[in-house]
C-alpha cells in the first residue's frame, strides 16, 4: 500500500522545480515519513533519494528471517537450472532455502537433474504428482514457523 504523506505544488516559476532549493521541504518529507513509520511502530531510518522528492526507509531489521523460494517446474531443466544459478550466485542474503516443486516430470533429464540438485545445500525437491495448478504447487510445501 502506498500513501501520500507529504507533497507540495510545483509551478514553472517556483523553487519546487529544483529540489536542491527546497532543503526544508526535503527535511519535512523525511520527518513525515519517519513520523508515519513511528506511528506504525516500524523501525527505519528515512533518507531522501538524491535530487528527487522520494524517500527511502532503511529498515532496522536485526535478524534475517528465513526466506523460502518456491520454484515449480516440469521437465524444463535448463530454465530451472538457470533460475537456481541466478538465485544462488546473485544474492548476499544467507538465510534462505529453495524448494523445487517437481510437477510430475517425465524425462530422464529431469530425473537426473533432481538427483543432482538434491545434493546441494539450501535446495529441497518436492514431487507433486497431479495435474498442473500453479497456486496449488506454490502451496504444496509445508512451511515451518520460521520460514516466511
Amino acid at each position: 500500500m502506498q500513501e501520500v504523506l507529504y507533497h507540495w505544488r510545483k509551478t514553472p516559476n517556483s523553487t519546487a522545480t529544483d529540489i536542491s532549493r527546497k532543503n526544508y521541504a526535503v527535511e519535512a518529507g523525511i520527518r513525515a515519513v519517519s513520523d508515519h513509520l513511528a506511528r506504525k511502530n516500524l523501525q527505519a531510518k528515512v533518507e531522501s533519494v538524491k535530487e528527487l522528492p522520494l524517500y527511502n526507509p532503511i529498515w532496522k531489521n536485526k535478524d534475517e528471517p528465513k526466506v523460502c523460494i518456491i520454484i515449480p517446474f516440469k521437465d524444463e531443466v535448463e530454465i530451472t537450472r538457470k533460475c537456481l544459478e541466478t538465485v544462488l550466485s546473485g544474492t548476499d542474503y544467507v538465510n534462505f532455502e529453495i524448494i523445487l516443486v517437481d510437477n510430475w516430470s517425465l524425462t530422464a533429464e529431469a530425473a537426473e537433474f533432481v538427483i543432482e540438485v538434491e545434493r546441494k545445500k539450501k535446495i529441497k525437491v518436492l514431487r507433486v504428482e497431479e495435474p498442473f495448478n500453479f497456486s496449488r504447487l506454490n502451496r504444496a510445501y509445508p512451511v515451518d514457523s520460521d520460514t516466511h
